[in-house]
């Protein structure tokens, strides 16, 4: 399934789901995920923040 990022319409697919273990945020679920067009690139994200911030596209 890929994502699209409502503020700039890039395209991004999930590669895992995390758990945050920082004290401050343990046990905060992260998305661990990457831009279509380049893979390379991994980003990792609050998944509350993720779900509000990206649309799934079907």
């Amino acid at each position: 399934m890929l994502w699209r990022n409502n503020k700039n319409l890039n395209l991004y697919k999930i590669l895992h789901h995390a758990t945050d273990c920082t004290n401050s945020r343990d046990g905060t679920k992260m998305v661990v995920y990457s831009p279509v067009d380049r893979p390379e690139q991994v980003f990792v994200r609050d998944e509350a923040e993720f779900m509000l911030k990206f649309t799934s596209v079907e």
